[in-house]
């Protein structure tokens, strides 16, 4: 008989207060003064999450990725080229939609990672593999190459080491992916131009608003029931 406990940092890798501390301290940063410097790192990593969603959907549809663009200010732009005969409206729509809902993803699938202390070096290893490779197959401008890969360079350092660095290094990549995933959403409701709501408004139909929401309560929904389930306690006996 044995006896698994999903609060403890054994079973999860973090203990619920650790998690839930985590997402209070990122999410008072983004708000307060100067505190979106501190998190400038991670908010390129979200940036290039989000556009490399967009270009792995575009290849799985068929069409040529371009170019990845990481800007400073944050902002991203994914470019690709396609057959129209052969790249309807529905593969155009997945790529429009890939972004926000992919990042939500990406996000979820980080925090759950939180609870497994196996997969913290693993996922840090691969994460820092595809910002190398994405890197050197897309990204053109001399801002994007330094920086993916001082973040390919420093997620490497840490994967590479036994130590609890790993584990909090991980928190913060899915905590500031997450709140990148939802709070982002909100500039849609008012941006003027092009941008992946508008791209769906034009392509299917129904205001931007519209697609903004709907993103932004699928992200929530991925993000939210991963953050439950991982700080839910839980016991019992496997026989």
């Amino acid at each position: 008989m044995r006896r698994d406990r999903a609060d403890g940092p054994a079973a999860g890798g973090m203990k619920p207060a650790a998690v839930w501390g985590v997402v209070a301290a990122v999410a008072v940063l983004n708000l307060v003064p100067h505190g979106e410097t501190l998190l400038y790192p991670l908010a390129l990593f979200a940036t290039w999450v989000h556009e490399t969603c967009h270009a792995l959907a575009a290849l799985a549809c068929g069409a040529e990725v371009r170019s990845l663009l990481v800007r400073p200010d944050t902002s991203g732009l994914t470019t690709y080229r396609f057959d129209p005969q052969e790249f309807g409206t529905g593969a155009r729509a997945l790529v429009a939609s890939a972004g926000y809902v992919g990042t939500a993803l990406v996000a979820a699938g980080l925090l759950a990672a939180v609870r497994r202390p196996r997969l913290h070096r693993p996922v840090l290893a691969g994460l820092a593999a595809g910002l190398a490779l994405t890197t050197w197959l897309w990204v053109r401008t001399a801002f994007g190459i330094v920086g993916l890969l001082l973040l390919a360079a420093g997620l490497g350092s840490v994967a590479a080491r036994r130590s609890a660095a790993a584990r909090w290094t991980l928190a913060l990549l899915g905590v500031q992916t997450a709140l990148n995933a939802v709070l982002a959403i909100r500039v849609l409701y008012y941006a003027h131009g092009e941008n992946d709501a508008a791209t769906m408004s034009d392509l299917v139909g129904l205001p931007p608003a519209f697609w903004a929401t709907l993103w932004l309560l699928l992200g929530a929904a991925a993000i939210g029931g991963t953050l439950l389930r991982g700080t839910r306690r839980t016991g019992g006996n496997d026989r």
